[in-house]
């Protein structure tokens, strides 16, 4: 016996087959005609290009009786023309691990910072504890240069910019 039935799907038993053209049902999703909108009062009808205006109103481009006449050319008038000079704005930095950019105040110019490396309080404080629970590996904080204090420098004129201090 084939273990599949006509449709190439197994037996399905205990299950009752599914109706036929069960979905979508008849008539569904429902035919509405389309809705038919009313004029909004308060709006006089447009005009149709090429027909004359209904009764009571006045032709466009004509004035109404006690108003002046609408003025066809707008008057406009230009605007002063006024020179702003721009001057570049210091950079107010960040000073971290790595070279930034920096307003030298002597120099008057935006520069990327020179970095130097210094022994600093991190590395003393630490060299003092490893020194108090392990003599032996006292001189390992002078190794780690993440404990060190970096300055940041004009490379124009070697001016202090900043400091990192890791502490």
């Amino acid at each position: 016996m084939d273990p599949y039935n006509q449709q190439g799907y197994p037996p399905q038993h205990g299950y009752p087959p599914p109706p036929p053209n069960a979905y979508p049902p008849e008539g569904y999703p429902p035919q509405y005609p389309p809705p038919q909108y009313q004029p909004q009062p308060g709006y006089p009808p447009q005009p149709q290009p090429g027909y004359p205006p209904p009764p009571g109103y006045a032709p466009q481009g004509y004035a109404q009786p006690g108003y002046p006449p609408p003025n066809m050319q707008p008057n406009y008038q230009q605007p002063p023309t006024s020179i702003i000079a721009i001057a570049p704005a210091p950079v107010r930095p960040v000073f971290g691990p790595n070279s930034t950019l920096a307003f030298c105040d002597h120099c008057k110019v935006n520069v990327s910072t020179h970095t130097v490396t210094y022994v600093g309080c991190m590395v003393w404080l630490m060299f003092f504890i490893f020194l108090f629970f392990s003599p032996i590996i006292s001189c390992l904080p002078f190794c780690i240069r993440g404990w060190y204090d970096i300055g940041h420098n004009c490379p124009k004129c070697s001016r202090r910019l900043g400091m990192f201090t890791p502490l």
